[in-house]
């Protein structure tokens, strides 16, 4: 069969052109960001973070599940987190890997959630939210807490004692109650400082940690810590400072509180 008239007999091959390579976006940290689907927030405030850190940038992958925060719904994250790593900069280097979720990580064990990563990337570490905060908040010398978090009451019972087991005073706690990642996503500035304010305003209590992924509070950080007068840790916050840290990045992180100006 002869080729038709608009198509032509043979392929004009190209001229093989030069070039060189880049170090790249990552050139001083490449960080892999797990998440659940569910969660609105973690992307948005790591952006943040990153836009003004040369050499450092995240790679993502989101898990598919529930809305509602519940024990089920987050224990059974846990068998999707090594195909998501599996996925996650295939084929390219990582310097960290980040399981963006607090509830689901404590829930499930760092153990477990550090086993599901390193069955995948065995020569990867990792970190995840509340070993980040806990890691973050005894690098700031304080011990004496109050706990803020948006969960049902039995999760935040259970974040209460995790705290005090990793060493914690928890003076003040207080949670909105709510079970929707969606509305937990929303929840405004006001409620955030009101709240804030109630909790870590008492005259013995040294830092507060604002508990959740899904929570958007970067952006108020500086506000409450200039207010109260104390250090405001929170998931998103402490988890991008810890993986950074861990990766080797050494780059001042200004702008979102005391603890990411830690190196």
């Amino acid at each position: 069969m002869s080729p038709t008239n608009d198509m032509p007999k043979f392929a004009a091959m190209p001229t093989k052109l030069p070039y060189t390579l880049e170090p790249g976006i990552a050139a001083e940290a490449a960080v892999g960001l797990i998440f659940v689907a569910s969660d609105g927030s973690i992307e948005y405030e790591w952006r943040q973070m990153f836009q003004s850190l040369p050499g450092a940038a995240f790679f993502t992958r989101s898990i598919v599940n529930d809305n509602t925060i519940s024990r089920e719904s987050l224990t059974k994250v846990g068998r999707h987190i090594g195909p998501a790593v599996r996925a996650l900069r295939a084929g390219e280097p990582l310097d960290v890997i980040a399981f963006g979720c607090t509830s689901a990580a404590m829930l499930l064990g760092a153990d477990a959630v550090t086993r599901e990563i390193t069955g995948v990337r065995k020569d990867v570490p990792c970190t995840m939210p509340l070993v980040a905060a806990s890691a973050g908040l005894h690098a700031l010398g304080k011990h004496r807490i109050a706990l803020l978090t948006p969960y049902a009451p039995d999760i935040h019972a259970l974040m209460h004692r995790q705290l005090e087991n990793d060493g914690f005073e928890v003076l003040a706690s207080g949670s909105f109650c709510n079970d929707d990642d969606a509305k937990v996503a929303r929840i405004d500035a006001a409620s955030m400082i009101e709240a804030a304010e109630r909790l870590a305003g008492r005259a013995d209590v040294d830092a507060l940690f604002i508990s959740c992924t899904t929570m958007r509070v970067l952006h108020l950080i500086e506000r409450l810590e200039n207010h109260l007068g104390k250090p405001v840790v929170t998931s998103n916050q402490a988890l991008c400072w810890h993986a950074l840290r861990i990766a080797g990045y050494r780059h001042p992180i200004t702008g979102f509180g005391r603890l990411p100006s830690l190196v």
